[in-house]
């Protein structure tokens, strides 16, 4: 339950496929699963490259230039990060989406964002009740 002064919302995987048209399909991800090491490689430049070296994110020049542009777009609009020079896995995932058998089902993952981030911002930026927060079932492993 989601309260905003006297209005109470229900938010979940089905209100956010018939608010935005998203279908529920693809994979269940979020951002503690794994990402397959070798499907989103052929979005970089050189697919070979030694990524290890990247300890704070991959590069956006590192990145085909089509990539870049999505990327950026997942950044502004999905992710909703202000820092646009970096690509991390959970970026490369949502990127996968673009690629055919890799789909995400975004409705999933952006309700698991939504209750993330809730659960990670100050009490005095909340604006949902913090009782809400018990009834959640994702389990941060952070």
């Amino acid at each position: 339950m989601v309260e905003i002064g006297n209005l109470k919302l229900t938010v979940t995987e089905a209100t956010i496929t018939a608010t935005t048209g998203l279908p529920q399909e693809g994979e269940q991800w979020f951002k503690n699963k794994s990402v397959d090491e070798q499907a989103w490689r052929i979005m970089l430049r050189n697919p070979g490259m030694d990524t290890t070296v990247f300890t704070r994110g991959i590069y956006v020049h590192a990145l085909k230039e089509e990539w870049a542009s999505l990327l950026l777009v997942i950044q502004k609009f999905i992710t909703c990060e202000g820092c646009f020079g970096s690509m991390y896995m959970y970026h490369a995932r949502l990127l996968m989406n673009f690629l055919e058998s890799q789909t995400v089902n975004l409705p999933y993952f952006l309700l698991l964002s939504l209750k993330r981030n809730e659960y990670h911002s100050p009490k005095s930026h909340r604006k949902y009740r913090p009782s809400s927060i018990s009834s959640w079932t994702y389990k941060d492993s952070h």
